[in-house]
């Protein structure tokens, strides 16, 4: 799973999620019943091309899509990697993607499971911290 290191806690519910999402196209009814989760397929695919092509297709949606202005993106450019021996700090996309877009499937995990699953999220979350 991309998003390992920031997101790896949360690879159940994103396999959840992804069973709800057809292969091809929006959701059912993607502006009412399934808005969070239309949210959640089109930053996945965002975060998606990110990682796997550099933002060639959909940077100015992922900008949109994550409350980033255009320059904010953080996906350096091939003039700026330059600079950089062509190396880019992926764990820096990483960082800077992971609070929204973990924002994002929490929201479409409650709209699609219920709020319980929120409240068993938290206890989870504290009982692995009392048991660190």
């Amino acid at each position: 799973m991309w998003m390992e290191r920031t997101l790896g806690d949360l690879e159940p519910v994103i396999d959840k999620l992804n069973e709800l999402i057809p292969l091809e196209g929006s959701v059912e009814s993607p502006r009412s019943a399934n808005k969070y989760l239309e949210r959640f397929r089109k930053a996945q695919n965002a975060v998606y091309d990110c990682f796997n092509n550099g933002l060639m297709n959909q940077r100015k949606e992922f900008a949109t899509i994550f409350g980033m202005r255009y320059a904010e993106v953080p996906v350096p450019t091939i003039r700026s990697q330059m600079a950089f021996d062509a190396k880019i700090n992926w764990e820096y996309c990483e960082d800077a993607i992971a609070p929204e877009f973990r924002r994002i499937i929490k929201l479409a995990a409650v709209e699609q499971f219920g709020i319980h699953y929120r409240s068993n999220m938290i206890i989870a979350k504290v009982m692995e911290e009392e048991a660190a």
